[in-house]
């Protein structure tokens, strides 16, 4: 019997995505506490949290399902960049990011809660922002607000404009879900989008 996949998020990106390769999909807010996590380096906090996020919807569920759990940490000059809450933090997230490097790990974990098994992966993204005026900053937070998303854009819309450059192996991940990773790990359950 196929299992249920169960997307561990209340991101309206990550389900989006998540719809353009499965369309019986169901998604259920976690309950936790991202800013409490701490972890050595950004690719084991977005494991961490995509964990959590994975093992807290499982333990609301009954039945035969699969959760896919998954997490975003941005980071600029060593420091991780959080979702900016407001335009005024908007506005001051993307001038520290204007001409520079940011790194984004992006997770996906599938959490199997009948067979105790946890998958993960992460996508790592570098991301080069033009170099960004003062009125560009502004334009693109009034047009495109964008205090829900780690980096303070969004990729998929007007966000790209932002950009010198993407190096990634998944353009999708930037948007919040790795989508090659899924399919891969989804795979190893015998789970394909083709089926």
């Amino acid at each position: 019997m196929r299992k249920n996949l169960v997307l561990a998020s209340s991101s309206k990106y990550r389900k989006t995505l998540l719809e353009k390769v499965f369309k019986d999909v169901h998604s259920i807010a976690p309950a936790i506490d991202e800013r409490a996590t701490r972890k050595s380096t950004p690719h084991e906090l977005a494991i961490e949290l995509g964990t959590q996020k994975a093992k807290s919807v499982a333990s609301m569920l009954k039945g035969n399902n699969l959760i896919i759990g998954s997490d975003q940490v941005a980071i600029l000059d060593g420091h991780q960049l959080h979702k900016p809450g407001n335009a005024e933090n908007n506005i001051k997230q993307l001038a520290s990011c204007s001409g520079k490097r940011v790194r984004f790990f992006t997770s996906v974990c599938l959490h199997d809660p009948e067979e105790n098994t946890l998958r993960c992966d992460v996508d790592e993204t570098i991301a080069t922002f033009k170099q960004l005026s003062e009125q560009d900053i502004q334009q693109y937070v009034s047009r495109e607000p964008s205090y829900d998303c780690a980096g303070g854009f969004k990729v998929e819309g007007l966000g790209i404009s932002l950009f010198e450059s993407i190096e990634t192996s998944d353009p999708n991940a930037l948007v919040g879900l790795p989508l090659i990773k899924l399919c891969k790990l989804l795979g190893e359950y015998g789970i394909s989008p083709l089926d």
